[in-house]
């Protein structure tokens, strides 16, 4: 059974003209739960090897404050500039166990999100042009991989991850002649992880 709450607000203020303050603030409560003895048996199709049955359930409560603070500065009518640092969340929850192995848990998604950006239009706005950079700083990065013990999928957490980058586009209409470009730079560090590769292992049937 799943269940999630949430309350959030948002607020703006402008500074000085054309510029303005936005604030915004979520709490997020989340619940993930499977009863006691429910689970599958799994053949794996190996000489000698006997079935597993896979426990499914299990328990994972999480609650997270986040937000988002940005600057939006419109410099005149063909130039917009923005900026902010934002906090997200993603819940945890839990992998399947078996007879052998207990079932596992995975710690919530956090994430920091840092963006800046140009927006502008050009020659009477048939020119418009955006370009943007970020940076996301994660914590316990939620990433899929291969349970041998289980010969299931399930989620694991990395350790300190980070993507950062920037991208541009371009939109432009001048009568019949139609532009459209756009681009994009991305860097990105994971934790170490382990995974194994699946299409090394024998196919296994699955009963309820």
């Amino acid at each position: 059974m799943l269940e999630s709450a949430a309350a959030f607000g948002q607020v703006s203020y402008e500074i000085v003209p054309r510029l303005q303050l936005q604030a915004g603030l979520r709490y997020t409560y989340d619940r993930n739960s499977v009863p006691g003895g429910e689970g599958i048996t799994i053949t794996l199709g190996i000489p000698g090897v006997p079935p597993i049955f896979v426990n499914q359930s299990g328990k994972e409560t999480d609650s997270a404050t986040t937000g988002k603070v940005s600057l939006n500065w419109t410099l005149d009518d063909a130039n917009f500039l923005y900026a902010f640092v934002a906090k997200g969340f993603k819940a945890g929850g839990f992998n399947a166990g078996s007879a052998t192995f207990p079932q596992s848990n995975f710690a919530p998604e956090i994430v920091w999100d840092y963006e800046l950006g140009w927006k502008a239009n050009f020659f009477q706005d048939h020119l418009r042009t955006s370009l943007g950079g970020f940076f996301n700083n994660y914590t316990n990065l939620q990433v899929g991989a291969f349970d041998p013990i289980t010969a299931q999928q399930s989620l694991i957490n990395t350790g300190k991850s980070t993507i950062k980058g920037g991208e541009f586009e371009l939109h432009g209409r001048f009568e019949a002649l139609h532009l459209d470009a756009g681009g994009a730079y991305v860097n990105s560090r994971l934790g170490a992880i382990s995974l194994i590769n699946t299409e090394a292992l024998p196919p296994g049937t699955i009963t309820q």
